[in-house]
């Protein structure tokens, strides 16, 4: 069994690397966790917005927003 939120030697993640929005969509399906910091401090979100990945930041901001506001209702 393979950790999803494996780190590489500079603590990146495959949120962090990946640059397919297909790809970094089935990561967050598969719960990948997008608030791990890489050595540089940066989350995922942070470390594509770095890089003017506007799209992959959209998924991950949209994909963070939907999975807080269910985690929120299921409180009721």
């Amino acid at each position: 069994m393979q950790d999803i939120n494996h780190q590489n030697i500079l603590a990146n993640t495959a949120l962090h690397v990946q640059h397919e929005p297909k790809n970094i969509l089935a990561l967050l399906r598969c719960k990948a966790d997008y608030t791990i910091r890489n050595l540089e401090g940066l989350t995922p979100y942070e470390y594509h917005s770095k890089r003017k990945n506007h799209l992959i930041c959209q998924l991950i901001e949209r994909y963070a927003a939907a999975t807080y506001i269910q985690d929120f209702w299921k409180r009721f």
